[in-house]
Formats: structure tokens, sequence, C-alpha cells
């Protein structure tokens, strides 16, 4: 967790809370975090409400959290730099 520090650790998932001045932001952010996903070949799942934007990782080939789940949740920090 010390490499994602802005995610949480649930039972199931990374999460991270996102909040952007408005509904378009937050959707043009969660289009890119689907372009990088894609890329990964890593399915996050999106729960967008107005211009909030939770996101949450898990593996569903281990049933759990993998490496591949804190190596996207990285790349995913790096877009709000």
């Amino acid at each position: 967790m010390e490499t994602v520090p802005n995610w949480d650790h649930t039972a199931s998932y990374l999460e991270c809370d996102f909040v952007f001045k408005n509904f378009k932001e937050a959707l043009q952010f969660l289009n890119q975090v689907a372009e990088l996903a894609e890329l990964q070949q890593h399915h996050p799942i999106f729960i967008h409400n107005f211009n909030k934007l939770k996101i949450q990782l898990n593996t569903h080939d281990v049933q759990g959290i993998s490496q591949r789940d804190f190596d996207l949740a990285r790349a995913i920090d790096q877009l709000m730099l």
C-alpha cells in the first residue's frame, strides 16, 4: 500500500475516490483511465456520479488483488499529476 497511498484496500478491491469540478471533467478522466486500462488489459469498476468517480480494482482471475491492480493504480495516479 505504500506505493499507492491514495488508494484504500477493502475486502475485495483497491479503491480510490476522485472529485472533479464538474461532470464533464470526471467523465474525461474516466475515459483516460479506460484507455489506460485497455492498454494493460485490466478493467476497473467505475462508479460515476456527477463530479465524483470511484475506481475499484481487482483481478478476477485470482479473485482478489494482485500486482496488476497496484500497477494500474500507480498509472492512474500518474494521470492526476
